[in-house]
């Protein structure tokens, strides 16, 4: 599924830019926006696969609540 690539991709990104020293101010905005992304894609990845288990969802708060409910999200 292309979705989890972009979200395995966006990990990475986040991962990378945390890994930096991160003293200076452009670092941190641009860390802060790797994970704004990242967040937007892991969720709206979670709702696409939730649709193929046949639950629909529309908001990000309750896409988490329904991948907690069913067992896919430990917190």
């Amino acid at each position: 599924m292309q979705s989890v690539n972009n979200l395995e991709q966006a990990i990475a990104r986040l991962e990378e830019a945390l890994a930096e020293d991160l003293s200076n101010s452009l670092l941190v905005d641009g860390t802060i926006q790797r994970f704004e992304s990242t967040i937007e894609l892991y969720w709206k990845t979670l709702k696409r696969i939730l649709v193929s288990e046949g639950i629909e969802t529309r908001t990000p708060k309750e896409t988490l609540k329904e991948a907690y409910q069913i067992g896919w999200l430990n917190d």
